[in-house]
């Protein structure tokens, strides 16, 4: 008898990109419109490799004014769309993974459109892990995370952390080592949320090919 296995579900963070909304560390070094298309392109790159990770449902919740999402919309027939609810980070993640648990969906993993080097076989690779593990984290460089994925969501995982710093990744193992669960660490990447960091994946765009939209804007993006 074959049996079924849990049912998965991919959840993309993203903001509705306006201008002078999103990566706003990198406003200090480039124009307001060229930030703008960096970050379209980041999602456009980061979705294409999410489209390609075998999973049962994708889906897209958006951080949006008044939940108008132009941009974001035109992904809707491939994403479901979905709006962030909650204060701070941690709080809308939990809600996020909490209504696709509440869904029927066992191995849930969440993304975000600043790790441009993610492939689908990471993506892939957390899900099988979801399987021996109840936690999957997948450490950025600067001491946050690229990717979370989860089994059973506890709202204690979300708490006590210091979003937007060096501490987020020590501070989400501390969590998950009180409630005694299991975190299995993927490879470490890195985040692009300055000039510095955006000049290095420049340099990786160099040595292979790989997010596309974002390459285009490089190769023409004197900085």
């Amino acid at each position: 008898m074959k049996i079924k296995k849990d049912k998965s579900a991919l959840i993309v963070f993203a903001r509705e990109p306006k201008d002078g909304e999103v990566k706003t560390r990198l406003l200090k070094s480039l124009s307001v419109p060229v930030v703008t298309q960096l970050y379209q392109a980041f999602i456009k790159d980061v979705l294409t490799i999410a489209l390609e990770a075998n999973c049962d449902e994708r889906l897209i919740y958006c951080a949006a004014t008044d939940n108008i999402t132009p941009f974001l919309s035109q992904f809707k027939d491939r994403f479901h769309l979905q709006e962030q609810q909650g204060i701070d980070l941690g709080e809308r993640m939990f809600n996020a993974a909490n209504d696709c648990r509440k869904k029927g969906f066992e191995r849930i993993v969440i993304i975000g459109t600043d790790c441009l080097t993610l492939t689908t076989a990471d993506i892939v690779g957390a899900f099988d892990k979801l399987n021996e593990h109840d936690y999957v984290i997948g450490p950025a460089c600067d001491g946050g995370y690229y990717l979370i994925g989860l089994r059973n969501p506890h709202q204690q995982i979300f708490q006590k952390i210091k979003w937007s710093s060096g501490a987020v990744l020590r501070q989400t193992r501390q969590n998950i080592k009180e409630l005694k669960q299991s975190v299995y660490l993927l490879k470490e990447q890195e985040d692009v949320d300055d000039l510095a960091s955006l000049k290095r994946l420049h340099q990786e765009l160099f040595k292979r090919e790989f997010a596309f939209s974002t390459r285009k804007i490089l190769e023409n993006l004197a900085y």
